[in-house]
């Protein structure tokens, strides 16, 4: 009974102070979700846009994204050629561990 009042009390002060109620599930209270609309979703995004837009502006246009191919080819051969060995020893000596088994 002083429970439910309260809760009542304390809905009432928070709708005369202006702040949102809390809604209690299984005694525990939690705050209400806000719900945006798809438009006031879209104005945001567009102002983000636009504050994109300028920044990439103030900067001398878009960045320049990274060269994915950071290894020149020359590298990219000799890593290729480093892995071709690395697993042609380890094939060799899987090799002579299976005839000293045997």
């Amino acid at each position: 009974d002083i429970r439910e009042q309260i809760e009542s009390l304390t809905l009432e002060l928070h709708q005369l102070l202006g702040g949102r109620p809390h809604v209690r599930v299984d005694g525990v209270e939690q705050q209400r979700k806000r719900i945006l609309s798809p438009t006031g979703r879209a104005k945001i995004a567009a102002a983000q846009r636009l504050r994109w837009a300028k920044f990439n502006a103030a900067r001398g246009g878009r960045p320049q994204r990274a060269s994915r191919h950071l290894l020149s080819p020359e590298g990219r051969a000799r890593v290729s050629a480093a892995v071709k060995a690395r697993w042609a020893r380890f094939r060799a000596t899987k090799a002579k561990s299976s005839l000293a088994r045997q």
